[in-house]
């Protein structure tokens, strides 16, 4: 008898301050990214960073990010922080991202993330 279930992938997002989260990428696709390598192609690269946020459709937000290293004396580096629809909505996003950014002690990757938010429309609330 043949099983015809089938299994979601699910990922595991490193968190800061809390358990890994196992999340749907379906359910949870990424709204920013920003990454960077120690080479001229990713594929050569003995170093790798990385920052991502994923949002789900309630609002809540998960940031998070690493750092890996072929180099065997090196340790690698992960963290990430689960927003609130609240938070993610707020300073809260800028500021988890430019701590995880921290965390993976590649600052200049955090502004790299900010700016590819979707950009906030002004025009939306205005009044008529």
């Amino acid at each position: 008898m043949t099983d015809t279930t089938t299994e979601k992938k699910k990922l595991i997002l490193p968190m800061s301050e809390r358990r890994p989260l196992k999340v749907d990428p379906e359910q949870w696709p990424v709204i920013a990214s920003a990454s960077d390598y120690d080479s001229q192609h990713e594929f050569q690269a003995n170093r790798k960073w990385l920052i991502k946020v994923r949002q789900h459709a309630d609002g809540r937000a998960a940031v998070y990010g690493m750092y890996t290293t072929q180099f065997q004396n090196e340790r690698g580096l992960e963290g990430g922080f689960l927003l609130t629809s609240e938070e993610a909505q707020t300073l809260d996003l800028i500021r988890a991202i430019r701590r995880v950014a921290g965390i993976i002690e590649r600052p200049e990757l955090a502004s790299e993330c900010v700016n590819d938010l979707p950009a906030e429309d002004m025009d939306s609330d205005s009044e008529a």
